[in-house]
């Protein structure tokens, strides 16, 4: 299976909350944002909402980095 942006932003939010570290209204992702990372493995958020996202879920700089890159943000 291809690793994709949506897929691996959705295995690291499943571990955070697994770990209790944030919950689903902390990390501001709206429900919309939230059905398509589910649904669609091609789906991207903008990178001004991701920004936000994973400065809320406290992503550590290569978690932040390696979700830059699948993201391809220019």
């Amino acid at each position: 299976m291809e690793t994709t942006f949506a897929n691996e932003f959705l295995k690291v939010y499943d571990r955070l909350i697994a770990e209790g570290g944030i919950t689903f209204a902390r990390t501001g992702i709206n429900k919309e944002e939230f059905t398509n990372l589910c649904i669609d493995p091609g789906f991207v958020l903008e990178e001004e909402r991701f920004q936000l996202i994973a400065d809320r879920m406290g992503l550590d700089d290569d978690t932040r980095a390696r979700l830059e890159e699948l993201a391809d943000f220019d």
